[in-house]
């Protein structure tokens, strides 16, 4: 199925079509019915609360043609279908990821704060010199966005970062074992790279091991590296002080860690 839009020769393939496209208009929403003329706009994809629209389609692929140096009025009609119909799978592909992405980012609580936002703003209008909201919201105006357009777009991007930052560590205990498992001498010493994210609940990762099934070196290191985490100073924050992670080390036993094993670490005098 194609549409041709009325800003130049931009022909628009949609490829879930034999899904059925769902539209939304006065309120309501209806499937694989001919559009009405109150027709706001056709939703490809959902996802809870999440869309991906007609129009998002054809921004991306615009921005996909662009950036293979193929210019829709320069080239026949029959040219611009067939790199659509190159192009468009992938990217529906790529914006169904970015919606489970959100979503599983909404699932774990991730958000965006209004003083992150605030911040964000501030650095956008220092380096496009924008003096005032006035202006601000007439720049954004040419783009044809409004302040809660870019809101929800500053949020959908973070949200998809952490997710995709977490989804990365996360992998990073199988990364290490195979790295180091050719290693002979260092096999003796695989579960705590490969194991010390496990959590004594059952809530960790890789493989979500619960208990005594955790490698008791990997226990161990769990505590030790928590506890040496939180008495350094990172970029982020200061240093806790040892009372605040011994509370803190308290208080994971049975669900973080291994209650013996956090019990016995800290009956370890402190040489400080």
């Amino acid at each position: 199925m194609t549409h041709r839009s009325s800003a130049g020769r931009f022909v628009v393939v949609l490829a879930l079509a034999a899904l059925g496209v769902a539209t939304v208009h006065a309120g309501r929403q209806t499937v694989g019915q001919a559009p009405p003329k109150e027709v706001i706009e056709q939703v490809l994809v959902k996802v809870n609360s999440d869309i991906i629209t007609k129009t998002d389609l054809e921004t991306r692929q615009s921005t996909a043609l662009r950036s293979q140096k193929i210019n829709p009025r320069t080239i026949s009609d029959a040219e611009l279908s067939k790199a659509l119909a190159d192009i468009t799978p992938q990217i529906i592909v790529f914006a169904v990821d970015e919606l489970l992405l959100l979503q599983r980012g909404r699932e774990l609580g991730f958000r965006t704060s209004d003083e992150e936002f605030k911040k964000f703003l501030e650095r956008i209008k220092k380096e496009n010199n924008i003096e005032t909201d006035e202006q601000f919201v007439a720049a954004l105006k040419i783009e044809n966005m409004t302040l809660a357009d870019l809101r929800l777009s500053y949020e959908k991007n973070g949200i998809i970062q952490q997710v995709q930052e977490q989804e990365v560590m996360r992998r990073h205990p199988m990364v290490a074992y195979e790295m180091l498992s050719p290693i002979a001498y260092l096999r003796p010493a695989l579960d705590i790279p490969y194991c010390h994210h496990e959590r004594w609940d059952g809530s960790g990762y890789p493989r979500g091991l619960k208990g005594e099934e955790i490698p008791l070196a990997a226990r161990i290191f769990s505590v030790v590296d928590v506890w040496d985490a939180l008495s350094s100073g990172r970029p982020y924050r200061p240093p806790w002080p040892s009372e605040k992670v011994t509370e803190h080390l308290w208080l994971e036993r049975g669900r973080h860690f291994d209650p013996a094993v956090v019990e016995t670490f800290l009956r370890i005098p402190d040489e400080d």
